[in-house]
């Protein structure tokens, strides 16, 4: 991994942390300046509140306006557990976003 990829990365660890969410099972791989975030996203512990595809793209918000990233590519799974049997829902899966 390029300096510039661990940048990218470290930048994307920082953003997901300040957001509600469990990210444990998300994978986040960095090349090229192109972010592939994957794997499952779920509401953090007992806050059912959090919109997740609306924090997802807040974060891919604030890193398309770095210099360094080139893009985002979203193959996550959204797990809404509002029935407490934790479904998934995926129809974000596969959603790309550049601004350049």
């Amino acid at each position: 991994m390029t300096p510039e990829d661990a940048e990218v990365a470290r930048m994307v660890r920082r953003e997901l942390g300040r957001r509600p969410m469990d990210t444990t099972q998300m994978d986040i791989q960095v090349k090229a300046g192109k972010i592939t975030m994957a794997g499952r996203v779920a509401h953090l512990g007992e806050d059912k509140g959090a919109n997740l595809r609306a924090e997802i793209e807040i974060v891919t918000k604030i890193l398309t306006r770095d210099r360094l990233v080139k893009g985002v590519y979203d193959q996550l799974h959204y797990v809404i557990d509002r029935s407490g049997d934790g479904k998934e829902d995926h129809n974000a899966r596969g959603r790309m976003r550049t601004d350049r």
